[in-house]
């Protein structure tokens, strides 16, 4: 998972998500999401290979960096 300026954090809850797929066949989402101290993050874009991925959908509350 990562966003444009490569920030390292703790990733809570998805706010909004759009599964697309890249013109090469990857699929990745883009989404925003609320870290642990509420302040919202968006532009970031999460990678089919994350745990779950096919599940996600905002409302979801994950760990991991971006």
């Amino acid at each position: 998972m990562g966003v444009n300026n490569n920030k390292n954090i703790y990733m809570k809850e998805i706010t909004w998500f759009e599964q697309k797929t890249t013109s090469t066949g990857k699929v990745k989402a883009d989404a925003t999401i609320k870290d642990e101290k509420g302040v919202e993050h968006d532009h970031v874009t999460i990678w089919g290979d994350f745990p779950n991925f096919t599940n996600l959908k905002a409302g979801d509350h994950v760990e991991g960096n971006i």
